[in-house]
């Protein structure tokens, strides 16, 4: 029996299943801290909805996210400055029937390697689309729901232009004797 679960332990350890996570496995110029954003907008918890949006992406990218920015060579500081929920369409009489929901976001990764620290933000911005209901409680349901969908699409929107930026300054490898 004791050779059965051993043999069964093993053969699990071995199989190759992983989480879709791969922070583990994340070298050290792979790790960012990503603290808590700033709101400068008058949506309440905006800032924790759209950081833990942040540190999702960046985990499924390959990143190891950190909280604190000693912990990490690169720091992503952001602050959330803009929130719209814009009609798109209404009905007969002139009611919202959808909204589109706006996030803004000023950002700038910060290298602990740096002195002094680059002050060059840059700023972002993605939306999505809910549609309204006249149950208060369903069409906040449906309003966070766009939420997250506008925070996800905003971070992987700055996730890639980060990839794109250190593709483009990675030393470029030149065969010998060209």
């Amino acid at each position: 029996m004791r050779r059965a679960i051993l043999l069964l332990l093993v053969s699990l350890a071995g199989c190759g299943y992983h989480s879709g996570i791969r922070s583990e496995m994340a070298s050290p110029d792979r790790t960012i801290a990503i603290p808590v954003f700033e709101n400068a907008t008058f949506e309440p918890l905006l800032e924790n909805r759209v950081s833990e949006g942040f540190k999702e992406t960046f985990l499924r990218q390959g990143w190891q996210v950190v909280a604190k920015p000693d912990q990490a060579p690169l720091t992503l500081s952001g602050r959330v400055i803009r929130f719209d929920r814009v009609p798109i369409s209404l009905n007969r009489i002139g009611q919202a029937q959808e909204y589109r929901i706006t996030i803004g976001l000023e950002y700038a990764f910060l290298s602990s390697k740096e002195t002094p620290p680059s002050k060059q933000k840059d700023h972002a911005e993605a939306s999505a689309e809910y549609i309204a209901s006249s149950d208060p409680i369903t069409d906040r349901v449906a309003e966070d729901r766009a939420i997250r969908e506008a925070g996800r699409r905003l971070a992987e929107r700055v996730a890639d232009l980060r990839n794109m930026t250190q593709l483009s300054t990675s030393p470029s490898t030149v065969p010998a004797g060209q």
